[in-house]
């Protein structure tokens, strides 16, 4: 519209474009590690004539901001408190406001803030707001570091330790609580079993080191033996009350030992007794001495390795010993074997028993050597104390040595062995070989043979043709082979009576003579006869006594 008054009239030219500003988005999203962060001012210029529309003199906005969720300084900055677009500036220009974000270590959620539009300076308008959503790039967590990867101690010995730390700073305090079991671990010196550490958001990335140490016990337990350590975590932190901090496991040492053996090395015991018990005890050493107690229960198998003795003389009645848990150095357990009384002379039997460990707690060590005495025993006689045999028998077997075994308990009373005795022979008026030969050297008893046994001594008489008188001689025994107790005694003396015959006699016919002879003189006459072959003699001289009758 032209309007005029007067002379020198002024002309006012209404403008018809107009300029406006804008943001480009209603809305952007940026990572709190990027900065700055960049918003586009949008400039609109509205235009009815022709040409390009332009901005005839520069354009100045302030911008706003409002903080959300998102707090300035603590989580952005804004560099840019105004746009400016210059003169000449077309439609659809655009200008950057800056935003400085801040990356800091907390884990925190989303968080926003809104920019606007203040004071315009220059021809145009600016409306309209942009929200910024900041996106957190810290990871909540804890970090439980095992040196060397893993967490090892030794009871007495070596000590090991892991650490602690939080992965992002937290906006409270974190405490982390630690159970133990005080009866196995010691935690940074703590023995009653509990243990925290505590984080501040000041002191959240420096680790907290945890030192664990073995409880060096006397109680023997497997090795090594594992137990653990349970970790929580509290705060009012959001983030950080909900983690579970990783536990840890720990292997422990064993400096104790155990194992089974026998309280004794041997021991002898009497078949009559009817059983017999053998004590299994249990050796401890606890920090390297003599004593302590077992954690959990240990067992062995029991063998019995049969030496001389059979099964038919004892049995095991205590396949496996057992020691409960907290059982103490030196306990003991019995063995039980059943000794079986027999009749056999059998001689003192052996048999040794072993263990052999049942699962892999512990070891086993020993034997015992175990002896079954016998209660028989064999006693060699002769039947008879003496015999008489004439010297045309040949053969004498009228010596006969018997064997008597004696002895409690069931079964037939027999030697299990064969027994021997040598045979000795002393001369006494019949000499060896002139009166006799014995060819006998030793009497053999069968084994298993029941008692009592008999056997004949066998002399081989000499048939002279010796004129003689009755001879003897003496049988007896010498050593005694076999088992058990056996022993010989005793003699049997043997009579030779003679076979042959001498006769004395007067000559045959009767004398007369007066009795102014003087003297008188008969013949006599020796007569021999004898079983034998030769020619018969007299032994020694021959005295006959000579009488007469008026």
């Amino acid at each position: 519209a032209i309007s005029t008054s007067g002379p020198g009239a002024t002309l006012t030219i209404n403008d018809n474009e107009a300029a406006a500003v804008s943001f480009q988005a209603p809305t952007s999203t940026v990572g709190e590690a990027t900065t700055p962060h960049n918003v586009n001012a949008l400039l609109t210029i509205t235009a009815v004539g022709s040409g390009t529309a332009a901005l005839s003199a520069p354009l100045t906005v302030a911008v706003t901001q409002t903080p959300g969720t998102a707090a300035t300084p603590a989580d952005y900055t804004l560099s840019s408190t105004s746009v400016t677009f210059a003169a000449a500036s077309q439609s659809a220009a655009t200008q950057p406001i800056a935003i400085a974000i801040v990356d800091d270590t907390i884990t925190e959620s989303n968080e926003t803030f809104t920019l606007g539009f203040g004071a315009v300076t220059g021809t145009g308008t600016a409306s309209g707001t942009h929200t910024v959503t900041i996106t957190d790039n810290d990871t909540p967590g804890i970090t439980v570091t095992e040196s060397g990867g893993s967490t090892s101690v030794v009871e007495g010995g070596a000590n090991d330790s892991y650490s602690v730390v939080l992965n992002s700073q937290p906006t409270a305090n974190v405490t982390i609580n630690i159970a133990f079991d005080a009866a196995q671990l010691v935690l940074n010196g703590d023995t009653d079993g509990a243990l925290s550490l505590q984080f501040t958001p000041a002191s959240w990335n420096t680790p907290i080191p945890v030192v664990v140490a073995a409880v060096n016990d006397t109680v023997v337990e497997t090795n090594p033996h594992a137990t653990s350590i349970t970790q929580t975590a509290s705060s009012t932190d959001p983030f950080y009350g909900v983690i579970d901090p990783a536990d840890v496991a720990v292997s422990i040492g064993e400096n104790d030992t155990q194992e089974i053996t026998f309280a004794l090395a041997s021991s002898s015991v009497s078949e009559t007794a009817g059983n017999h018990v053998i004590n299994a005890r249990l050796n401890l050493v606890a920090n390297g001495a003599p004593g302590g107690t077992i954690a959990a229960g240990m067992a062995a198998n029991v063998f019995l390795v049969l030496g001389s003795a059979e099964l038919a003389d004892l049995s095991l009645d205590t396949p496996q010993v057992t020691f409960a848990a907290g059982s103490a150095h030196n306990a003991t357990q019995p063995i039980n074997l059943s000794l079986i009384n027999d009749r056999l002379l059998e001689g003192d039997e052996t048999g040794t028993l072993n263990f052999g460990l049942v699962g892999s707690l512990g070891t086993v060590s020993g034997t015992h050597a175990l002896t079954l005495t016998d209660d028989e025993s064999g006693a060699i006689a002769f039947t008879t104390a003496s015999g008489s045999t004439s010297e045309s028998a040949g053969t004498y077997t009228g010596a006969v040595g018997r064997l008597t075994i004696s002895g409690t308990g069931t079964g037939p009373l027999a030697s299990e062995a064969s027994v021997s005795v040598a045979v000795g022979d002393t001369a006494g008026s019949a000499t060896t070989p002139a009166d006799y030969t014995r060819t006998t050297t030793s009497l053999v008893f069968a084994a298993n043979a029941p008692s009592p046994v008999d056997q004949a001594v066998s002399v081989t008489i000499a048939n002279d043709v010796l004129i003689e008188n009755v001879e003897s001689f003496t049988l007896g025994f010498g050593a005694v082979t076999g088992a058990g107790t056996l022993s010989a005694s005793g003699t049997h003396a043997v009579s030779i009576s003679d076979n042959d015959l001498a006769q004395v006699a007067f000559a045959p016919a009767n004398d007369t003579v007066p009795e102014s002879v003087g003297s008188f003189s008969k013949p006599v006459v020796l007569a021999l006869t004898a079983d034998g072959v030769g020619t018969p003699s007299l032994q020694g001289a021959l005295v006959v006594p000579v009488g007469f009758t008026e």
